[in-house]
């Protein structure tokens, strides 16, 4: 006969055999799980980093708001551009803190725009925090959270001197056909 059946014991014995099997089996795929969630999350954590320092360096000013318009973030550079640290602005809606009451119509429809998820480029005037106005190019784009949620991304560029030179541009050659229409 079989010796795994021929005692009493022999019963416990596969069993004992199968269970050992059985919680090897699930050892082994908990441990395949636990691996391939920690690499992941290595390399979610390894994007995370990327992404915030690549916000963090950007060239241009840029601003995380939610939904209703209220700053969750902004980088360096748009503190550098508007004057602004993020512990005075976050939770101040973005639309009053950049425009004058007059120009803040035109901002709040764009924002909501954008907070319905359509992308919007433009160039604008917007207001440092000590008053001074400066000419930005701004990109507003749309960002859906992991949850659903609708949140506005914005980037601001600085054009004043662009625009300075382009009025200086238009002056001069105003003067050129002037000059020229006196001499010829």
């Amino acid at each position: 006969g079989n010796p795994w059946f021929t005692h009493r014991t022999g019963t416990l014995t596969v069993l004992w055999l199968i269970g050992t099997l059985g919680i090897l089996n699930v050892n082994y795929r908990l441990r395949k799980e636990f691996d391939l969630r920690t690499s992941v999350s290595h390399e979610l954590e390894r994007h995370k980093v990327y992404f915030e320092n690549l916000i963090a360096h950007a060239p241009e000013g840029i601003v995380w708001a939610d939904g209703d318009a209220k700053i969750k973030y902004v980088n360096p550079e748009f503190t550098r551009l508007f004057g602004w640290e993020l512990d005075e602005i976050r939770g101040k809606n973005i639309d009053r803190l950049l425009t004058h009451p007059e120009e803040k119509e035109e901002a709040v429809h764009i924002t909501r725009a954008v907070g319905s998820g359509i992308k919007r480029q433009f160039d604008g005037q917007r207001y440092r925090k000590d008053g001074k106005s400066i000419h930005v190019s701004i990109i507003g784009a749309p960002m859906t959270t992991h949850d659903g949620v609708q949140e506005v991304f914005g980037i601001y560029r600085d054009i004043t001197r662009e625009r300075q030179d382009q009025s200086k541009l238009v002056e001069s050659e105003a003067r050129f056909r002037h000059l020229s229409a006196e001499l010829g």
